[in-house]
């Protein structure tokens, strides 16, 4: 899946897609919302650098298995403005 075009994208819905790598997301510095819930993710957390303007970000029933300090330095760490983490 592309999200290259998709620049001024403020909601993204990817849930129960059996996902296992978060997409490139590097053009979607507008994305509010983000909902990878019901996913296997296991790669490509770094994509969350770029998205800068995140609030919510939704990872119910990912499976992820990482350490805190990883899910910190990965996932938290990255998201400035996230306000909530489900």
């Amino acid at each position: 899946v592309s999200l290259n075009s998709l620049e001024s994208l403020e909601y993204l819905c990817l849930a129960n897609n059996f996902i296992t790598k978060v997409p490139k997301m590097s053009n979607l510095q507008k994305l509010v919302h983000l909902d990878l819930s019901g996913n296997l993710l296991s790669l490509g957390f770094e994509e969350f650098e770029y998205l800068k303007s995140l609030q919510v970000l939704d990872l119910t029933k990912c499976g992820m298995e990482m350490s805190i300090a990883q899910f910190y330095r990965f996932v938290l760490m990255p998201l400035k403005k996230l306000s909530k983490l489900t």
